[in-house]
Formats: C-alpha cells, structure tokens, sequence
C-alpha cells in the first residue's frame, strides 16, 4: 500500500500605520501616529501509511500533525519631536508604546489507528506584554 501525505498552511498579514507631522524641518516639528500589525497561521500535516510499515496492524495508518493556528496582534502608538539647536544641530526625542497579545489553539498529533493523542502546547497557549522604547539623538552638519 502506498505513503501519501497532504500539507494544508495558510497565513494572513494586515495592518496599518498613520502618523500626522506639525510643523516644518527648518524650524522644529513634532510627529504623532499609531499602527496596527494582525497575523494568523495554521499548518495541518497528514500522513497517511499503511499500518504495518511500523506494527502489526493491518490497513492503513494516518498520522496528523497539527500545529496549532495562532495569531498575533500588535496596536502601538509613537510619538517624535525635532527641535533645531542651532544652524548645524537637530536635537530628535521621540517614543514609542505597543501592546502585544499572541494566542495558540491546541496543538495534537493524532494518530487513527493508534491508542494516542498527543497536545503538544500544554495549557498556556495566550501571552500579552507591553513594549515601550525612547530615544534621544543629535544630528549635527
């Protein structure tokens, strides 16, 4: 009997980003802005085998390995301001705040034809953090 398998993987990426600038380069300005990054994926792997490749059973085997869909979604919001000290030096501050969420369905090897199933994850599939960053540079001519 013949080995065969089939791969299904799928993967969405959408987002955004919008900032608004007041003000002009010769004089000082000031940039506010938010952004938005959404991904998801999933990838379901089959294999299918007859039983007794590996056993003593007859038929056929068919073995999923499903790592899991997760996605991931990440809204921030950042801020900048340029401010010229003189002729030939740009004083640029800026900061940045993000909050970041991943989540996991459960991930199994399952087996038809044999005694087990398998999660892979465990209980904790959902994280979330917040992120922030500043910076403060000089840009002299």
């Amino acid at each position: 009997m013949p080995r065969d398998s089939d791969t299904d993987f799928y993967v969405d990426s959408t987002g955004y980003t919008a900032a608004m600038t007041w003000g002009h380069s010769d004089s000082g300005n000031a940039t506010l802005g938010s952004d938005l990054r959404l991904y998801e994926r999933g990838l379901t792997e089959t294999q299918i085998r007859p039983a007794c490749s590996g056993g003593f059973r007859t038929g056929t085997e068919n073995t999923t390995a499903l790592i899991p869909d997760s996605s991931s979604i990440n809204p921030g919001i950042f801020a900048e301001v340029v401010i010229p000290a003189n002729e030939r030096l740009k004083i640029r501050s800026g900061a940045r705040v993000d909050w970041v969420a991943t989540s996991a369905g459960p991930g199994a090897i399952l087996r038809r034809g044999g005694p087990r199933t398998l999660d892979v994850l465990g209980p904790d599939r959902d994280s979330s953090h917040t992120l922030w960053s500043a910076y403060i540079t000089g840009d002299y001519e």
